[in-house]
């Protein structure tokens, strides 16, 4: 089945999102001199979940947003600064 324009173009955003998201986490980890594995114990994930979420293959749940804006020391604006939509 074949993607409309519109379809298409919200996929494309909601990737970009997550990028975007992904990077300002990984920013933010990387400024309180945290590895992926310390973060990953702390919230109960695998590294590789984590390294998903920084990356923007994995969408972030609103608990985690939440424990990772508290453990980097961020609002949670800062963190979603410029980000329109997220699960």
């Amino acid at each position: 089945m074949a993607l409309t324009q519109q379809a298409l173009g919200k996929r494309l955003q909601e990737a970009r999102t997550s990028v975007a998201l992904g990077k300002r986490l990984q920013e933010a980890r990387t400024s309180v001199a945290l590895t992926q594995q310390e973060v990953a114990d702390e919230l109960g994930l695998s590294r590789e979940s984590l390294a998903q979420i920084e990356a923007g293959d994995r969408n972030v749940n609103s608990l985690e947003i939440v424990r990772l804006a508290r453990m980097y020391g961020r609002s949670l604006s800062s963190l979603l600064h410029e980000v329109q939509c997220w699960s």
